[in-house]
């Protein structure tokens, strides 16, 4: 289900259709890289780095797939503030009002690290990578469909052809091929459609209930 799943979101997920069908790939490339080295936490950032993407873009795709019952869920982190390299993950539900690092041995109070917060996405606990691979534009290619006759010349054409919305999406320029992580600030801004609804649920429920942390830890320290 893990390919009929992808594709189903990009037939008919809004905030995906827009995307040609090549960035079902590329998304199945980069998560089967991702994990072949031993990275269960995925950075959309890389993803559009890599892909040649932008990087709202590589963002908002990986937002489209997240909930319950689609590809991803949110995991949010953050740094230590006392230590150099130390990650923590913040625990789903939140059961105290602070983090403690065991490299300082600290207890961090979530005010201190409101700034910090950035997000990885993760495959659900139910989606099973396939061992064989598919070629997904091949077998999602319609000889009678307009669109993905013009999305494989776009693809031809691509280095002489002008740019569509609709079929080419371009890549922010960094330096040295480095990217930065999604933080809390970035996937706030980022996951709201056209119509300024939340694109994923998950998330969304996930800031709300992290800004009530927050909240509550000001208060308690009044």
């Amino acid at each position: 289900m893990y390919y009929e799943s992808l594709e189903e979101q990009f037939q008919k997920n809004p905030n995906l259709i827009e995307y040609p069908k090549s960035i079902i790939q590329k998304l199945d490339d980069y998560i089967r890289s991702e994990y072949n080295h031993g990275y269960i936490y995925l950075n959309p950032y890389k993803f559009a780095y890599e892909y040649d993407l932008d990087d709202i873009d590589g963002v908002k795709i990986f937002l489209a797939l997240t909930d319950q019952e689609k590809l991803f869920t949110v995991i949010p982190f953050v740094d230590c503030p006392c230590c150099v390299g130390k990650s923590l993950k913040i625990p789903k539900p939140l059961d105290d009002d602070y983090l403690y690092c065991d490299e300082c041995r600290r207890n961090h109070t979530f005010k201190s690290l409101e700034n910090s917060i950035y997000f990885y996405f993760k495959l659900n606990q139910r989606v099973t990578i396939p061992e064989k691979r598919r070629n997904i534009l091949d077998r999602s290619f319609d000889p009678h469909s307009t669109s993905d006759i013009m999305e494989r010349l776009n693809g031809n054409l691509k280095g002489t052809s002008p740019s569509s919305l609709a079929s080419e999406v371009k890549r922010t320029q960094r330096y040295s091929g480095e990217w930065g992580r999604p933080r809390i600030q970035d996937i706030t801004q980022y996951n709201r459609d056209s119509k300024n609804n939340p694109i994923s649920e998950e998330v969304n429920d996930l800031e709300l209930l992290l800004m009530q942390d927050f909240s509550n830890d000001t208060r308690s320290a009044l």
